[in-house]
């Protein structure tokens, strides 16, 4: 369950990030650092496993994108040309302006999921318009996904 939170992007708190974070703000919550793959508990122990284990970081390392998402830029590419359709609840603001900032990168906006669509991006309660575009092999992308193509 923790690595399914961590590869959704949700936000980990240890114990102890949540205690410093309420000591120090007076009761408000601060975000901590988010925990990554990296952080996880190592399940598999034989020579073997470590370095599959150790090729599948390095995959996943290349598959994070550019060193323009490192920087905090928009990865354009990820974008430009490509038909989205975004659904589901966001945090990053209302439908219309999740699409307006997926349009200035490039990217093309579509209200339904068809095999012409290129990524969905799923907030909260995605509901059938995901499991079409799972069904039709459709790229599907979490809001953290997204804002971390966004750069932000």
């Amino acid at each position: 369950k923790y690595d399914e939170a961590v590869a959704l992007g949700i936000e980990i708190w240890k114990e102890s990030d949540l205690s410093e974070a309420l000591g120090s703000t007076g009761g408000k919550k601060e975000p901590a650092k988010k925990a990554t793959k990296k952080e996880a508990p190592k399940k598999k122990t034989t020579k073997k496993a470590k370095k599959e284990e150790s090729e599948e970081e390095e995959q996943e390392d290349e598959d994070e994108g550019s060193e323009a998402e490192e920087a905090g830029e928009a990865d354009s590419e990820a974008f430009e040309g490509k038909k989205f359709v975004v659904t589901g609840t966001l945090d990053l603001g209302t439908r219309k302006e999740v699409e307006s900032m997926i349009e200035d990168q490039g990217g093309l906006i579509s209200g339904s999921v068809s095999k012409n669509t290129d990524v969905l991006v799923c907030g909260v309660a995605a509901g059938s318009k995901k499991d079409k575009a799972e069904a039709l092999g459709v790229e599907v992308w979490s809001e953290a996904a997204l804002k971390k193509k966004l750069g932000m």
